[in-house]
């Protein structure tokens, strides 16, 4: 597919993933990508070196509702096959958040700076992927309309411990939980009649 030029006010035509990832990795793309490659799963996120990757996997595997693994790398690698062609982990995200010690240091728009040999990545899924659902059945989803990301809380319920890894979960806000809620249930009585 080929990808035409664009100015840096511009953002990627809607496509694929592939496109997505071409023009943030080329830097014609800054900011939130909710609503960029309809169809296409997203997900967030965490890069973490291999002496905690098993806690990490563990803590995804004991909460999967918050935490839905859909990718990981093997250490050191940049790529997750899984998630897509010609994915490099490093360049591919249009902001990263760096955390040393409980720190945020950087958000750099890649991490090759930073990359190791011992950093596995998990990619864990997010409500970007449903959004596309949700605006199908008419329901105004208004991060997408000024483009910015979704609202997140932290929520009162725990998420269940391995080794470092715990706290509450987050929640990502619907503007009317009414309409989430009639997608939910013209989506049930969908299912439950196949």
């Amino acid at each position: 597919m080929a990808l035409a030029p664009l100015r840096r006010d511009d953002k990627p035509e809607r496509g694929s993933g592939l496109s997505a990832r071409l023009a943030i990795r080329a830097g014609t793309h800054h900011g939130p990508t909710s609503g960029l490659a309809p169809g296409y799963v997203q997900g967030n996120l965490a890069i973490l070196p291999q002496a905690l990757a098993a806690d990490f996997l563990r803590f995804c595997q004991l909460n999967p509702k918050p935490c839905p693994l859909i990718g990981t790398s093997a250490p050191g690698d940049p790529r997750v096959p899984e998630m897509g062609e010609d994915l490099d982990i490093r360049t591919d995200l249009s902001r990263y958040r760096v955390w040393k010690n409980g720190e945020l240091v950087a958000e750099p728009e890649d991490v090759r700076e930073f990359w190791r040999d011992d950093l596995v990545s998990f990619v864990i899924g997010c409500s970007f992927s449903f959004e596309e659902a949700l605006m199908a059945e008419g329901i105004e989803l208004r991060h997408i309309a000024r483009g910015c990301n979704v609202p997140m809380y932290r929520s009162s319920i725990a998420t269940r411990a391995a080794g470092p890894f715990h706290g509450p979960t987050l929640s990502a806000r619907c503007k009317s939980p009414h309409a989430f809620h009639r997608y939910m249930a013209h989506r049930y009585i969908s299912e439950s009649r196949n």
